[in-house]
Parts: structure tokens; C-alpha cells; sequence
């Protein structure tokens, strides 16, 4: 466990900060960070033992900040306990960047808040068990951004997540 609440100036984790931290598997972050941008440098988290990554979960809390992941960067690669992924409105200036979860090859399930703009090319390459993915909005789903899943139990895009006028299920990468 890797306990930062008490750095409330933290702006960047530098490239491969915590890179083969095997049992990384819970860090905090300071409530004062909730409004700020912390950049995530190349490889940050590769090879760390995180199972959640999301709204609230109490080992990666993804809404603690405005975390902005280095595009091609890898910074959440090669996490093979990453099961669920919850990616909220504020990630990466609103969109998930090149090779960001690139070989997560055990990550099975993705929900993308619908201020997300784009998933970027790449974005989930090799991440093979990917079994559900739910986009709310209008995300941009390019090219290979999903690259990987091969048939997944549900996919689906709808409405925003703030009212009750969400659309049916639309795949983004091969729509009807």
C-alpha cells in the first residue's frame, strides 16, 4: 500500500514511479487533489497488482484527481490482476490515449463515462478477456481503440449517465 493523502501538491508521478511494484495493489491520494491535474508519466503502474481501477474503489480511486495519462505512454500497461475498469469524465482530458491499458490481459470488464470523448487507437490492445464494455455518450471509438476483445457478453453505448433518456445499445466499433 502506498499511502500519499498527505501530498496534497502531488502534479506528476514520474515515468516508472512505481514500474514492477508487483504488490502495489492500494494507493491513496489526498482529498485536496479531487479538482487538480496529476500527469502519469510513461509506464507509472506497469506490472502493479491492482484488481479495480475506478469511481471510489478503494485501490486505484480514479476520480481522486484529474489524472492525465502520457499518450502513448503504457502508464497503465502490462497489469495482469486488472479485472473491472471504471474510467470517469475527468481522465486524461477526457479521453483515453494511445497504449494507456495496452496487454491488461486479464482486464474483463470497461465502463466509460460519457464525457469521454474518444478511446484512442490502441487504447486496450491485447486485453483479450474482455468480456463487457459499456461506453455511456458519444464516445469516439477510434479504429483499434478496442483492439483485443474478441466477443464480448454485452457491449453497449447509451445516453449520458445524469438523466433516465438513455439510448438503446449501440456497438461504436461495428454500428449497425
Amino acid at each position: 500500500e502506498v499511502d500519499m493523502s498527505q501530498n496534497a501538491n502531488l502534479r506528476d508521478i514520474k515515468t516508472e514511479a512505481f514500474l514492477d511494484a508487483e504488490k502495489l495493489h492500494i494507493i491513496k491520494f489526498s482529498p485536496a487533489l479531487k479538482n487538480e491535474t496529476v500527469n502519469v508519466g510513461q509506464r507509472a503502474f506497469v506490472n502493479t497488482a491492482f484488481e479495480t481501477m475506478g469511481d471510489s474503489t478503494k485501490e486505484f480511486d480514479l476520480t481522486a484527481a484529474k489524472f492525465n495519462a502520457t499518450p502513448q505512454g503504457l502508464a497503465f500497461a502490462w497489469m495482469p490482476n486488472l479485472r473491472t475498469l471504471d474510467i470517469p469524465r475527468n481522465f486524461s482530458n477526457n479521453t483515453i490515449p494511445v497504449a494507456t491499458f495496452y496487454n491488461d490481459t486479464n482486464l474483463e470488464e470497461v465502463t466509460v463515462d460519457y464525457k469521454i470523448t474518444l478511446i484512442d487507437n490502441g487504447a486496450f490492445v491485447n486485453d483479450t478477456k474482455i468480456k463487457k464494455v459499456f461506453i455511456w455518450g458519444n464516445t469516439v471509438v477510434k479504429n483499434d481503440g478496442l483492439e483485443g476483445y474478441t466477443a464480448p457478453e454485452w457491449f453497449g453505448q447509451g445516453g449520458d449517465d445524469d438523466d433516465d433518456t438513455d439510448a438503446e445499445p449501440v456497438d461504436p466499433v461495428n454500428p449497425a
